[in-house]
């Protein structure tokens, strides 16, 4: 896209955004994005979800984890640079891995990407083609590949109202979201 402002600018936008919000807003948000995402598994009988443990001010799902009944599993980073998802459960311990990101502990039960229902993903920004920008590193873009062969878990942007451009740059090995909830709503992508 000729005129529109670099990743890196628009990362840094996205970032300013989320940081703006007042915590009475995030509360808000966080409980409206809970409650659309619980019922959404529910309807669909989705039975394995990966999520992610939020950082920085990233929408935290930590308490409708807690509230699931189903088998859940988190990113982790490995240390080839590789992200693969570990089965983790409210109140087990989290250890810290590359950028502070906390992930289940090595020993935890490994499972393939193309094995979940659906898999949250956090984000800086999206855009209602579906394009999502992420922090830059690529991993859910690389662990997600396979998709643009083969159907695979829906992937869904969790993001707040205020993380939504016009539209997003877009490169070659970007994944693209099926969907995306925010304290607006679930936004199914077409096409």
């Amino acid at each position: 896209m000729d005129a529109s402002p670099d990743k890196t600018a628009l990362r840094t936008l996205a970032r300013q955004r989320r940081r703006a919000l007042a915590v009475t807003q995030r509360i808000q948000a966080q409980a409206e994005v809970a409650s659309i995402l619980q019922q959404r598994i529910a309807r669909h009988g989705w039975r394995r979800i990966a999520g992610y443990a939020a950082v920085a001010s990233e929408l935290d799902l930590s308490p409708l984890y807690a509230q699931l009944d189903v088998e859940l599993a988190l990113p982790a980073i490995e240390d080839a640079g590789l992200m693969q998802f570990r089965r983790w459960q409210p109140g087990e311990p989290l250890v810290p891995g590359p950028f502070a990101i906390a992930q289940p502990d090595r020993l935890a039960v490994v499972i393939e990407p193309h094995a979940f229902d659906a898999v949250l993903l956090p984000l800086l920004g999206f855009d209602g083609r579906g394009v999502r920008l992420g922090s830059g590193a690529g991993y859910y873009d690389r662990c997600f590949a396979f998709r643009c062969r083969q159907t695979g878990p829906v992937l869904i942007g969790v993001a707040f109202a205020v993380q939504q451009f016009d539209a997003l740059p877009v490169d070659p090995w970007d994944v693209r979201l099926d969907a995306v909830v925010s304290e607006r709503g679930w936004q199914d992508i077409s096409g």
